[in-house]
């Protein structure tokens, strides 16, 4: 369970492929100017077809050329349509500003898993999986605040595990305590500027 900072494709393919882990959080959002409006055809809209290296346009055009290149070392497929298609477009409007349209898309594997965790995001169900985050959140919480979990007190990783071993049955011990005495659990910490800001009216 993590932020969206830690949601790239890139992150989604490593975290499934090397360490067969379920990487879930708020996946990155598509920041071009249609997706971002919610009109028009954004590229997602476009079907891909990776094994014959061609995009299909949302009226049924295909791409012209298939361009692979590399963004700050991480591989991406570059693909342009035909002037002679985006020029007579009826939607050209909704789709670009520019004489032809152009998309640029992850590799295959980063591309797929980016947009499945977008198509999770939007399901139903989402809103009950991420809250699970909140309780991790304040468990980290706890033990950096109450526990010290930041600063080992000893040298070498395994006496380092030992101790985050101790302070985990430590943090379960007061939790039961709590709960036996009918401690209350702590309410949401605010920031001092949001303390300040007065309700909003009705």
């Amino acid at each position: 369970m993590v932020d969206t900072a830690y949601v790239s494709a890139e992150l989604l393919v490593q975290s499934q492929q090397r360490h067969q882990v379920d990487l879930v959080g708020p996946a990155r959002k598509d920041q071009k100017r249609q997706a971002l409006a919610g009109r028009g055809y954004a590229a997602a809209d476009f079907h891909v077809d990776w094994d014959a290296q061609q995009a299909t346009c949302p009226q049924g055009h295909p791409s012209q050329s298939w361009i692979k290149t590399l963004e700050k070392g991480q591989p991406r497929v570059f693909i342009k349509f035909s002037r002679k298609h985006c020029g007579p477009c009826p939607v050209r409007a909704q789709c670009t500003r520019m004489k032809r349209r152009a998309i640029k898309l992850r590799a295959d594997a980063p591309y797929h898993a980016l947009q499945a965790a977008r198509a999770r995001d939007s399901q139903a169900d989402w809103p009950l999986l991420y809250n699970q985050r909140a309780g991790i959140e304040g468990t980290l919480s706890q033990g950096v605040r109450g526990f010290g979990m930041r600063r080992s007190r000893y040298v070498g990783l395994a006496k380092t595990h030992l101790q985050h071993v101790f302070i985990a049955a430590a943090m379960n011990l007061s939790r039961i305590v709590n709960w036996l005495n009918d401690v209350p659990l702590a309410q949401t910490r605010q920031a001092a500027f949001n303390r300040l800001t007065p309700p909003a009216m009705a």
